[in-house]
């Protein structure tokens, strides 16, 4: 925790079995091409159940970044505000973070 934000992160590609590594092959494999735009049609993040709001479109991402996202080499990063006394209590917590992702030509 810093300046009482709390951040998680995870590369994108290890989750097991690197399903969105399959994703983008086949978005691929369909297209004949890597896609336009990559936009996350549903997203679901539970933290010891609280839901989470999820704020992503490919068209801000940098050109230059475009490869790693396509390519699969980001992470997921997870920022919130902590309440008083996070950080000295020792606390965790489990998160879940389920995507659904779409491709375009």
């Amino acid at each position: 925790m810093v300046g009482g934000q709390i951040s998680v992160d995870k590369n994108i590609s290890t989750e097991n079995g690197n399903p969105y590594g399959a994703f983008v092959n086949a978005a691929v494999q369909k297209i004949g091409q890597p896609p336009s735009r990559i936009a996350v049609t549903s997203a679901t993040f539970t933290l010891d159940p609280v839901p989470m709001v999820v704020v992503f479109d490919s068209a801000t991402v940098f050109p230059s970044d475009y490869a790693s996202l396509v390519g699969g080499s980001f992470k997921d990063v997870l920022t919130g505000t902590g309440s008083a006394g996070f950080a000295t209590r020792g606390a965790t917590a489990d998160i879940k973070a389920t995507l659904t992702f779409e491709a375009f030509d």
